[in-house]
């Protein structure tokens, strides 16, 4: 069973660094919050941290 939660807390862990990422990316690259396009490579961040969510 500590095996699984450890699992689980590295993932949790792996997404809030992806969102921080695109956070990061936002700034960098002057997309507006609720946008979910715009420069090419914000729109990378978004997709590798959707497609980690799913």
């Amino acid at each position: 069973m500590n095996v699984v939660a450890i699992v689980i807390g590295l993932a949790l862990v792996e997404y809030f660094v992806f969102g921080l990422l695109v956070g990061r990316a936002r700034q960098q690259y002057g997309v507006a919050a609720p946008a979910m396009s715009g420069h090419p490579l914000f729109e990378r961040y978004v997709r590798v941290h959707q497609n980690t969510m799913e």
